[in-house]
């Protein structure tokens, strides 16, 4: 297994995105950090799109915690609100669909 400098990684599991510690081996039973008892399939996960999974909230904001990385609801305000997002014009899409020969 490589090294990575996080304690947890993503599983899919029961339909969510669940955080998992990193070393959990593929056999192994653990438990989320939601608390769920999990075993660690022998065959990859799915991948992208089927293992587009929501993310357990539990999970994430415990994740989140431990990783030093505000919870949504404790992200930056500016004068006690949310600062928003700047809006980009509209994009303009054509479709050519003739093309003139001469």
């Amino acid at each position: 297994m490589a090294v990575d400098p996080r304690d947890f990684r993503w599983l899919p599991h029961d339909g969510n995105r669940h955080a998992i510690p990193y070393t959990l081996s593929s056999g192994e039973t653990g438990s989320t950090l939601c608390g769920l008892a999990v075993t660690v399939p022998r065959r990859s996960p799915p991948q992208f799109p089927d293992g587009c999974w929501p993310t357990c909230e539990t999970c994430d904001a415990s994740w989140r915690r431990h990783e030093g990385i505000p919870l949504f609801s404790e992200r930056r305000t500016v004068n006690g609100r949310r600062p928003t997002l700047l809006k980009r014009p509209p994009t303009t899409v054509v479709i050519i669909t003739h093309v003139l020969e001469h």
